[in-house]
């Protein structure tokens, strides 16, 4: 499972490693037999919601009715009980039924290729918890876009300015309502924070004053970080001169006068 790399009209989008993750669940042998077995109807939501609610939802488009002639034993997939229990988390903020019908278009990306599944990358997410336990949450905005995201991804963004207003639900407590039996127990570990070249690349992004970032890494680390500023206020020459130990300043003439400085600065870990 790999981090963000983008943000996508307004969903989190993932990088290789959710490229991949996604061959293995969705494209291989095994992991489209799993994906049958996650997607069979075999649930009741009898105890997380009465039939009322249940109606009521599915006229305001919240929920599929799969029932032959909308008559019928109601049975789900666990990815719907997932969501109905997603529901009744956000109704608690007050969430109009509309902004949850948006919530809902966010999760189901990527469902028209993978059809078996309604929710693929919710339903990613959840399989991998179910047995590596890690804490997952899903983050809501204020129009009703969704993403779901592991604690280090979610604090990543929030870091870098991403996220913006939002609601964070806690889906790994949501699992262990859909999943009582299942050993869902966190194990706390402080696996996220950021090392020096992490909040210095976090600190170079937000100053909003470099125009080119490039990282070079090392075995998973940030080995260098070079930066390309285009500097406006002549009089900060002598403040940036002392800045990095390792820079170059170019300065820009038209007709004989000075016009811009350019400095790129390097830092090596």
């Amino acid at each position: 499972m790999g981090v963000f790399d983008t943000i996508d009209k307004g969903v989190l989008t993932h990088g290789d490693d959710m490229q991949i993750g996604f061959h293995y669940a969705y494209n291989t042998e095994s992991g489209i037999k799993t994906t049958k077995t996650f997607n069979e109807k075999r649930y009741s939501v009898s105890k997380h919601a009465n039939s009322r609610l249940l109606n009521h939802w599915e006229k305001e488009l919240l929920l599929d009715d799969n029932r032959v002639n909308n008559k019928g034993w109601r049975i789900y997939s666990a990815i719907e009980v997932i969501w109905i229990n997603i529901i009744i988390e956000i109704r608690k903020f007050n969430f109009s039924l509309d902004k949850i019908v948006a919530l809902k278009k966010s999760l189901e990306l990527h469902s028209d290729e993978i059809k078996i599944s309604k929710m693929p990358l919710l339903e990613m997410y959840v399989r991998y918890v179910l047995s590596n336990v890690k804490p997952f949450y899903l983050i809501v905005r204020e129009g009703g876009q969704g993403s779901v995201g592991f604690r280090n991804e979610v604090e990543l963004h929030k870091e870098l300015g991403f996220v913006g207003n939002h609601i964070c639900i806690n889906l790994n407590d949501i699992m262990k309502k859909v999943f009582p039996n299942a050993n869902l127990e966190l194990e706390f570990k402080v696996d996220w924070k950021l090392n020096e070249a992490e909040e210095d690349l976090i600190r170079l992004i937000r100053s909003g004053e470099f125009k080119e970032i490039e990282i070079k890494t090392r075995e998973g680390n940030i080995n260098t970080i070079d930066a390309l500023e285009l500097i406006k206020e002549q009089s900060r020459f002598r403040e940036i001169a002392n800045n990095y130990d390792f820079q170059d300043i170019t300065s820009k003439y038209r007709e004989g006068r000075l016009v811009a400085i350019e400095r790129k600065v390097k830092k090596k870990y």
